[in-house]
């Protein structure tokens, strides 16, 4: 097929050199065809909300001006036809659009119709094309995932205009994070700029704000595309941030040197589109000194990763209270301020900075009831730490709440109970209770097989460590606490300390009171600041089934900002996080009894957080336990430099629902299970980018022991993902696992580009009896979705020992393959590669940090982190 280059296309681009090779390329094309398979006859613009050809431009003609204010909708897609004398002949056909000579998207369909952002049974996808110069190249092949002989090779040019109506957006400017200040020569940022990251305070402290017409109506979201990833971000109020914002701080972030596209889009509240994309191309430079230092050493600086609390370099690894990183926040105070110290203050003072109240209740008092704006709550050193026995529920939007800059701040579950234990025989010690625990609980739910005795609620701490639950008096050994009475009404606690010593031998005895600690549930509150605290120890009902809120609940919160906390020792779930358009920076879930963080939260952002050694209490590692779970309405989230090591099961995961959700520059370090997991989302199109996935340590499944994972990446009945740029090393089970379960549509066209997988399946003996750097597990109902999976551009390097393969299919290979061949074959992939086994590919393939080494044969695949 030679698309059609007409007279009249010819004079409207003018006789420049452009249009002479496009009209010798027509020429070239018509002296082939009588050697080239004509099977696509042209292209056509569809309307993805009607599911219609758009008539104007079925098909497009070479060199078409689209007016996009001349358009039904701004939600496209382009479809190939196929001649109909080919149908039989054309298996896959394979689509590269290419914005002002950029690749932007790559698309492989293997069943018509063919579409370039493809479709679900004829539903097209949309997505909005922004203004500038296009270049469609289409191939048509005669096997699945544009493999076999190729039959077409066809280009097509066209231009999206933006007509009369500039839309909403009026322009962008770049910023610098660092300082709040648009960068010289750059507000307006203008197409084709040159930006110089020497220019900036910091090289990675970067932002992009979207400027939109003051008389601009029904805009309730702003849409960044950045580099063809659609909602890279979304912003629901001003100022309008590529990496966000706290308060009117902007968030800054990192955009490596080269060129760049970013197109801005404005919706309403129904995510219509209001007016037409802003859209503008860039390149990032750095002419920096010392920016080309090729010694392999690069990044380290001697940060040997004890800073984390800066916000610069992902999750901080510290396990214990933080001092306040709240400077910031308490130079610009403004409106009426309420002091609180717990080691000093008097309620009966009238709540000021010489004056301040004692108790938290009096300041919320001032704080709810609309009296003072911001509570600052005065905390000591980290060796002698201000501890408030109280909780906080937040009820007045627009409200600070935040610890006082560099002083330890801890909220606690627990009331001492160093006294009223009775010595009862020779081992035994008891108290009295009837009011403590708040929580109705079943101590032998049945799941999985197994009782879950570790809902349990109640908690004994001694010298800050929690006691184990037992659930028979005759169970009792040192170290370990039993409730007698029902749930309802409990009458006695029977515990052995640890070594058998008596309680006034330690420190401090304390036992659970307060199941949560800071809340926003049922208070339907907006734009609030909480920062600076650390909040421990809360009996929180833990459940297997439906996980309770944790010691921090942001539930039916929006807009808000919850930053530098951290959340240990809760009997459940630490951190749960709901709401709309929050913002999370710098959190740290540490120790806690069942799950780090837990929730449904939309259109926010992650930033600097971490989840560290969490399910203390022993759950079920493939049962709502782990470093973060994220299921149902968790939409359009971004989630970056998170950090997420040691966890006793998955360290994130996305499960029933998760959509649109963007995870990016994150390290997952010695997790059991599943370092990372996606599960049981239809079309959920939610990313893993750029991060790395290590040590992930293999788990039994109590149910069917014969089945024990410790997979890097997991998924599983889901589909429309993308896994791309990761280093995966070193893991105890497979590298990549793909479930199809039973021919379940919801597994199509999850796709992995660019990831290197390095000497995984490492359990030996106590792991499956194979384990693989690359398996798709299946049966003969699920083979056919196998053809859906896309992989384009792996490296794949092992040292397998005898027996072990490289890759595995089980519906077709059964016994697994090494051969590179087999597997391009039985999968829709091009550009898979096998690294020399014998050659370098990591710094250390036993460490977290053992990062690509540089010149090897694997560079420029993986992930490339700068913390």
């Amino acid at each position: 097929m030679c698309l059609k280059f007409s007279v009249s296309s010819f004079r409207s681009w003018g006789a420049n050199r452009q249009t002479r090779l496009l009209f010798y390329s027509y020429l070239i094309c018509l002296l082939s065809a009588s050697t080239a398979h004509a099977t696509i006859d042209n292209i056509t613009l569809i309307n993805a909300d009607t599911d219609q050809a758009i008539g104007a431009h079925d098909p497009i003609v070479e060199a078409a001006e689209i007016d996009l204010q001349a358009l039904p909708t701004d939600q496209l897609n382009l479809r190939a036809n196929i001649n109909p004398g080919a149908t039989s002949s054309v298996r896959s056909v394979k689509f590269i659009l290419r914005l002002g000579g950029v690749d932007i998207h790559t698309q492989i369909e293997n069943a018509a119709p063919y579409a370039s952002y493809g479709d679900v049974s004829g539903d097209y996808h949309g997505t909005v094309l922004a203004t500038g110069s296009y270049e469609l190249v289409v191939t048509s092949h005669t096997s699945p995932g544009a493999r076999g002989t190729r039959l077409d090779h066809d280009t097509l040019h066209f231009e999206i205009a933006e007509g009369t109506d500039t839309g909403p957006v009026l322009s962008v400017t770049v910023v610098d994070a660092v300082t709040d200040q648009a960068m010289t020569g750059h507000n307006p940022l203008l197409a084709g700029a040159l930006v110089d990251l020497a220019d900036l305070q910091q090289a990675d402290q970067i932002s992009i704000l979207a400027n939109l017409d003051p008389n601009a109506t029904n805009i309730d979201r702003i849409h960044f595309d950045l580099d063809g990833q659609v909602d890279f971000r979304i912003e629901g109020q001003a100022p309008y941030a590529l990496f966000g914002d706290i308060g009117i701080n902007i968030v800054g972030g990192s955009l490596p040197v080269g060129l760049h596209s970013l197109v801005v889009r404005a919706t309403d509240s129904s995510d219509n589109p209001v007016g037409s994309a802003y859209a503008v191309d860039f390149e990032i430079v750095d002419t920096s000194d010392g920016g080309d230092d090729d010694d392999g050493d690069d990044g380290d600086d001697g940060d040997d990763g004890d800073d984390g609390d800066d916000g610069n370099d992902g999750g901080s690894t510290e396990l214990g209270p933080l001092p306040a990183n709240t400077q910031d926040l308490f130079d610009a105070i403004t409106g009426t301020v309420a002091y609180v110290d717990g080691d000093g203050g008097s309620d009966s003072n009238p709540c000021t900075a010489s004056s301040p109240c004692a108790s938290l209740g009096e300041g919320m008092t001032l704080i709810n009831n609309g009296v003072a704006d911001t509570l600052v709550i005065r905390g000591g050193s980290e060796a002698s730490p201000v501890v408030y026995r109280e909780s906080i529920t937040l009820s007045r939007s627009g409200v600070t709440i935040m610890a006082y800059p560099g002083e330890v701040v801890i909220l606690t579950g627990l009331i001492p109970a160093d006294s009223g234990w009775n010595l009862e025989g020779s081992n035994y010690w008891r108290t009295y209770t009837t009011s403590l625990w708040e929580h109705p609980m079943t101590a032998y739910e049945n799941h999985y097989g197994e009782p879950q005795r570790e809902k349990a609620p109640e908690m004994v701490v001694v010298d800050g460590e929690p006691l184990a639950t037992v659930y028979a008096k005759g169970d009792l050994v040192a170290g370990t606490f039993w409730r007698e009475g029902t749930a309802n009404s409990p009458t006695k606690l029977w515990a052995r300390f640890p070594e058998d010593r008596a309680p006034g031998s330690f420190d401090s005895v304390e036992v659970g009171d307060k199941p949560v600690l800071l809340t926003t549930r049922d208070q339907n509150v907006n734009n609030l600041t909480v920062a600076g605290l650390n909040l421990m120890y809360g009996p929180n009902s833990a459940d297997s089934d439906t996980v309770q809120g944790g010691i921090l609940d942001t539930e039916s919160s929006s807009n808000s900002t919850f930053r530098d906390l951290t959340v240990m020792y809760a009997n459940g779930v630490g951190i749960s996080l709901y709401g709309d358009d929050n913002t999370y920076q710098r959190v740290r879930a540490i120790k806690n009894g069942q799950v780090g963080y837990h929730g449904n939260v939309r259109t926010s952002t992650m930033t600097d957080c971490s989840a560290i050694a969490n399910n203390w209490k022993g759950f079920q590692a493939r049962w709502e336990a782990g470093g973060a779970k994220f299921t149902k309405s968790s939409l359009d989230n971004v989630i970056e430099r998170f950090y997420s090591a040691d966890n006793d099961g998955p360290g994130l995961w996305f499960d029933i629902g998760p959509k649109r959700n963007v995870v990016r520059n994150s390290k997952f370090i010695n997790n059991q299970f599943v370092g990372f997991f996606f599960e049981r989302t239809t079309a959920s199109f939610n990313r893993l980018e750029n991060s790395v996935i290590f040590g992930t340590r293999l788990h039994v499944n109590v149910l069917h022991p014969s089945n024990i994972d410790g997979s890097g990446i997991h998924l599983q009945a889901t589909g429309f993902n993308t896994v791309s740029q990761n280093t995966i090393y070193s893991n105890q089970g497979d590298g990549i696992s793909i479930n199809l379960p039973d021919g379940n549509g919801n597994n199509e066209q999850n796709m992995f580009f660019d990831n290197l997988l390095v000497r995984n399946g490492i359990g030996g003996t106590l792991g499956n009896p194979s384990d693989y750097q690359f398996q798709i597990l299946c049966d003969a109902a699920s083979s056919s979705v196998v053809g859906t999976q896309t992989l384009d551009g792996n490296l794949y390097w092992d040292q397998p020992a005898a027996g072990d393969k490289i890759f595995q299919i089980s519906c077709q290979s059964g016994s697994g393959t090494d051969s590179l061949g087999t597997w391009i074959n039985q999968t829709s992939s091009t550009n898979e590669g096998l690294l020399d086994a014998a050659q370098p590919v990591l710094e250390d393939a036993t460490s977290p940090d053992g990062y690509t080494v540089v010149g090897s044969q694997a560079a420029g695949k993986g992930a490339s982190l700068s913390w």
